[in-house]
Formats: structure tokens, C-alpha cells, sequence
């Protein structure tokens, strides 16, 4: 991308799906409940790879998921853990740990989180299911909102879409995408003054 055009194109975001962190086998919250990537996938650390693109002018976004583990495990033993640890999404969220996340999430540097809805049963490799409801969805993208506003870094939440319904004929505009359309003006324009030229 530095080297045939597309930077200097404005292609100049680097955003990382599922998959870059660490399993629960590889030490995944073991530290203090901290987040962290996987030391086989990214030896030298998500910090380093950030501040490498950082220098050469990119943007970096990563995924993370609100439900109790991401979708995937990336074909690895044991599963990656979401921001909350209970696999019922009507459990509430006091097992949750956005507020540590975000924090993370800013002092690596970090300019763009995706926040995905996966979920399942703590023994399973790969999420059987999705956060079931718009209230449960909107109760835990708030609250990650709230997180990441906390931490002072300029970073642009998004969040998966949900494609239950979507595909129905005549269906009707969910809260998700209302709040997606609002949170993306609002975060554009935060973005133009405080820290993107566009």
C-alpha cells in the first residue's frame, strides 16, 4: 500500500477481524482479566504493530466482540474471549468488561473497534450464536460507547450488522442501523475537528 499508490490514495486504514486474539489456552484474560493478542500470530505485539503503522501514517482498527467469545477461534484449541463472560445475553452486563477494554483498546493506540455480537458455550472453538435482541445490543454498544469516550482517545466505533429479518421483504429500519447512521455522523464530524483531515 506505501508502494503502489493506494496510500497516497487514501487508503491509509488498517483494520484486523476476528481472530488476533489470544484463546483462553494462550492466556487470554489471565493477566488482571486484560485482553490481549495472540503471541503466535502477532510475536511482537498488537502496541508495536500500531505504533509501526502509526509511523508510516496508517490507521489501525481491530474487532472485538460483546457477547462471551468471538465468532471464530481461527481454527486454534479453545476460544477467544468477548467483553462479557456469561454465554445467557440476558444475564446483564456486570460480568462485562468494557470498561477495561476500551482502556486497553487506547493505550495500545488503537483508532477504529468493530464490536461483533457473537456468542456460546465457553467450551466451544467457534460462537453457535448472536446477542438476540436490539435492547441487549443497545444496552452493551452504549456501553462500550461510554468506555471509549472515557479513555479521551479519538477512536470510531462500529458495530456487525444483524441479519435477522434484514433480507424480509418491507422490514423495517431496526434500532441498529438508526444508531449507526447517528453514531457515524456524530463520530465523523468528532473525527474531522479533533483528529482525521477527512
Amino acid at each position: 500500500m506505501l508502494s503502489n499508490g493506494m496510500k497516497e490514495a487514501g487508503y491509509n486504514r488498517i483494520n484486523l477481524d476476528d481472530c488476533w486474539g489470544a484463546t483462553n489456552l494462550e492466556g487470554n484474560r489471565a493477566d488482571h482479566g486484560k485482553y490481549t493478542w495472540s503471541p503466535k500470530r502477532f510475536p511482537s505485539g498488537i502496541p508495536a504493530l500500531i505504533a509501526w503503522l502509526h509511523e508510516r501514517g496508517f490507521l489501525f482498527g481491530l474487532y472485538t466482540s460483546s457477547g462471551n467469545q468471538t465468532c471464530s477461534s481461527g481454527e486454534r484449541a479453545g476460544f477467544v474471549p468477548g467483553s462479557c463472560q456469561s454465554s445467557d445475553p440476558n444475564a446483564g452486563e456486570s460480568d462485562c468488561e468494557f470498561d477495561q477494554d476500551a482502556a486497553t483498546f487506547a493505550s495500545w493506540g488503537v483508532d477504529y473497534v468493530k464490536l461483533d455480537w457473537c456468542m456460546g458455550k465457553k467450551e466451544e472453538g467457534n460462537a453457535t450464536s448472536k446477542l438476540t435482541t436490539d435492547a441487549v445490543r443497545e444496552r452493551r454498544t452504549g456501553l462500550m460507547a461510554k468506555a471509549m469516550n472515557v479513555t479521551g482517545r479519538p477512536m470510531w466505533l462500529t458495530f456487525h450488522c444483524v441479519w435477522e429479518g434484514a433480507k424480509k421483504p418491507g422490514a423495517k429500519t431496526s434500532f441498529l442501523r438508526r444508531y449507526f447512521v447517528l453514531k457515524t455522523i456524530r463520530l465523523t464530524r468528532q473525527a474531522r475537528e479533533k483528529h482525521w483531515k477527512s
